[in-house]
């Protein structure tokens, strides 16, 4: 929010008004910007910083990890190329749990092409993740190329009748999946 000219608090609406109430420490000085308002390219070496941020671990770490408890990170649609990034790079992580994280559909799109590549999975917890139709759809093609995911725990991601079909269509083929 940034204040006319001359504005000063005093002549600012008053919070009974249309506007919402601030104190003169919430404006932003012009060209100031916030950590969160920053804009990352998916992917990108900028981005992949922030995210390992946000999930406290090194890249390092996190694509040599042979467990990684990701739930309650508050992760969302922005992490989508970090999470493919290290499903698709990690050669050694059986379990990766995402679960209460709403990274919605299309950071669910990027995990399930991820997956499609991924030859040591075990256990994936996606519950909670709101990944809806094209997330399941990814997932189902991911299950279809018969990886050795054996655990996947997706209650409560919106995939409704076509989701929850096609998830069903891929386990027609899928040997590996039990749980």
């Amino acid at each position: 929010l940034q204040l006319p000219p001359r504005a000063t608090e005093s002549s600012l609406p008053s919070p009974s008004g249309p506007t919402a109430a601030f104190t003169m420490e919430e404006v932003k000085t012009p060209g100031a910007m916030e950590e969160e308002d920053k804009v990352y390219v998916p992917g990108s070496p900028e981005d992949l910083a922030r995210f390992f941020a946000k999930v406290k671990t090194t890249e390092s770490d996190a694509l040599s990890a042979k467990h990684l408890d990701w739930g309650w990170k508050v992760l969302g649609p922005e992490d989508g190329a970090a999470l493919a990034h290290v499903i698709f790079k990690n050669k050694t992580c059986i379990t990766l749990d995402l679960f209460v994280n709403e990274i919605f559909e299309e950071a669910g799109v990027a995990v399930g092409k991820a997956l499609a590549s991924n030859m040591v999975l075990k256990s994936l917890d996606l519950q909670q993740a709101q990944v809806g139709v094209p997330g399941a759809k990814a997932i189902a093609a991911a299950l279809k190329a018969n990886i050795p995911l054996m655990n996947l725990k997706m209650h409560y991601n919106h995939l409704g009748p076509e989701g929850v079909g096609a998830i069903a269509e891929a386990l027609k083929t899928n040997d590996k999946l039990t749980n």
